[in-house]
């Protein structure tokens, strides 16, 4: 499509499917250039990262997970909204780009039943839309090897059995001797993303920094 055709087709696609903000849902005018308003954009723009002591030592993070914002990442995690993995993983972009010198991503993935049900993994996702902005390679260091159930239906004491013994390393990995972050969505007692780390440090890794969407 030629550039001069451009605007009144979006400006079409806008009247007829209008574009909300991805946390507050307000509309946005059809010439928008990232998915969220005014107000949500000043928000983030006023967001330092903030780090969250678990059972791995800490884990940084950016978002609360509350009100609108929950709600964003749950429909992202569990109702097929796949293209929010682009705009929610670019806002992890300011706190891995403050960590000097990183070899890889990773993420704390799903089991492969998870995986089925859903379509995707969504803190794959997410670290590959920031290692994308970023320039580091991102790679898949771990697996699931068995199932579990969601930790958000487990209760606080029981998280951190509720996934002991979960992971280990995908094939083909070598951890040793490299600086990793290692992403998720959430945190909330860090049981997941610990018992994560814990396998990439036991098999060498230099350092493993936890980063997380939202606490």
């Amino acid at each position: 499509m030629s550039a001069p055709m451009q605007k009144p087709f979006r400006f079409l696609l806008q009247f007829f499917f209008p574009a909300r903000c991805l946390f507050c849902r307000k509309h946005l005018p059809y010439d928008a250039e990232v998915p969220f308003c005014e107000s949500c954009r000043l928000y983030l723009a006023s967001l330092s990262p903030r780090e969250l002591p678990i059972p791995a030592g800490s884990c940084l993070y950016l978002l609360d997970y509350a009100a609108d914002i929950r709600r964003a990442i749950l429909a992202y995690k569990f109702h097929g909204k796949a293209q929010y993995a682009k705009p929610l993983g670019e806002l992890l972009v300011p706190l891995i780009s403050g960590l000097g010198q990183v070899d890889v991503l990773t993420w704390a993935p799903v089991s492969a039943l998870r995986l089925v049900g859903r379509g995707y993994d969504q803190s794959r996702l997410l670290a590959e839309a920031a290692g994308r902005i970023l320039h580091i390679p991102v790679k898949r260091m771990l697996r699931k090897r068995r199932h579990t159930r969601r930790q958000s239906r487990t209760v606080r004491q029981d998280r951190a059995e509720n996934v002991r013994g979960a992971y280990s390393l995908a094939v083909g990995c070598h951890p040793a001797g490299c600086r990793i972050v290692l992403i998720d969505d959430i945190v909330t007692t860090g049981s997941t993303i610990s018992e994560c780390c814990r396998v990439l440090t036991d098999a060498g890794a230099r350092e493993v920094i936890c980063v997380a969407l939202a606490h």
